[in-house]
């Protein structure tokens, strides 16, 4: 791997389908890094939407956006309308007695995106994926009890209760990515 970290020096995320690599180098190597990238993933067969790619200081990704601030450090912001999505979700998942795994597997892909970027909500999120993990035996399948994602969810519902406006995380490569 020595041997590809020196030429394709670029970091990049995965979610399933959603890849983003952030580039560092002078122009001609990131214009060369996603042209070997996108070329291998062809060659392998992966079909890509060209239409959604974006390539500036600023991209929108799955339910958040991703800013450069300086050449030392970038920006990720969760903006309000996903955070009051997020705050309904937990009214209803809250309601009954039952849940279905189909509706907290869907809010649990959504309070992930904002896991990764505020560390503080991991132990509540994997709570929830520990919670689908083992369905009881005694209700249908695809249902289990609220009170196995009760407090996860309560705690989520409380920190997004009254928030005013978008969450903006300023990560420092230095400090980061030591």
């Amino acid at each position: 791997t020595r041997h590809l970290d020196s030429c394709l020096p670029a970091a990049m995320e995965v979610f399933v389908d959603d890849p983003w690599m952030a580039l560092l180098g002078d122009e001609i190597q990131c214009h060369r890094m996603p042209a070997v990238l996108v070329t291998v993933w062809r060659v392998l067969g992966v079909e890509l939407a060209f239409s959604k790619g974006q390539w500036r200081d600023s991209v929108d990704w799955i339910g958040a956006s991703m800013s450069i601030v300086s050449d030392r450090s970038f920006a990720i912001t969760i903006v309000k309308a996903r955070l009051d999505e997020l705050s309904a979700l937990c009214e209803q998942l809250l309601r009954s007695n039952t849940v279905s795994i189909r509706s907290v597997r869907s809010f649990t892909g959504k309070c992930q995106l904002i896991a990764s970027v505020l560390f503080t909500w991991r132990p509540f999120v994997y709570t929830l994926y520990g919670a689908m993990a083992r369905p009881p035996a005694n209700l249908p399948v695809g249902l289990f009890y609220t009170r196995k994602i009760e407090q996860s969810v309560a705690w989520i519902r409380t920190f997004l209760h009254g928030k005013k406006g978008d969450i903006v995380r300023v990560l420092h490569v230095d400090e980061h990515f030591r």
